[in-house]
């Protein structure tokens, strides 16, 4: 009866991944793909801001396995530096820079959303808290509760950036995984899937 009981876990996971909706995303062919790249970018430049984030389905097997443990279509979120068209994220690199022009392609699906924090008075600040976070390790221990300081997974980061902006009353979970993200925002552009 004991070993059972220690297979309990596994096979309760392995139910809930077969009953994901779709785990695994491949890009569209390359015409469409560059005709929906371009889209969003134009979009993207033309309705963000710093300090916006861009919460995404992204065609890693990474993105593929956090999409099917929390059955959601999105698995990433970047914050956007729009002056110089690119994102600050935290993956298994750690806190890093990417260009805009090269994360969008890698998206399945993307959302621009404005965190409820964000205003015209302190989106610098918080562009500015985002940039000094580069080069930070990741957190895995993150994601699983366990608050490592200096380090962030990558939504971790995102609220990590209004926190002085955010009120006691606002019910943030730790962790925060990216499809819960829109909770503390308003979604302004959202892709569909790609």
């Amino acid at each position: 009866m004991l070993p059972l009981l220690r297979l309990l876990p596994a096979l309760i996971a392995a139910v809930l991944i077969s009953c994901a909706v779709h785990t695994k995303e491949c890009p569209p062919d390359a015409v469409s793909r560059a005709c929906l790249n371009e889209s969003a970018l134009k979009a993207i430049l033309k309705q963000g801001a710093d300090g916006d984030w861009l919460v995404v389905r992204q065609y890693h097997k990474t993105d593929n396995f956090i999409a099917a443990v929390r059955n959601s279509p999105l698995s990433h979120a970047a914050v956007l530096d729009l002056k110089n068209k690119r994102v600050i994220q935290a993956n298994s690199k750690g806190t890093h820079v990417t260009a805009l022009a090269d994360f969008i392609p890698g998206c399945h699906r993307i959302l621009l959303i404005r965190p409820k924090w964000s205003s015209p008075a302190n989106r610098s600040a918080a562009l500015a808290e985002a940039t000094a976070l580069i080069g930070r390790k990741y957190d895995y221990l993150g994601l699983l509760g366990i608050d490592i300081p200096r380090r962030f997974y990558c939504s971790e980061l995102a609220l990590h950036i209004y926190r002085q902006y955010q009120k006691p009353s606002d019910p943030i979970p730790h962790p925060t995984a990216p499809d819960q993200l829109y909770f503390y925002g308003r979604i302004l552009y959202d892709s569909g899937a790609f």
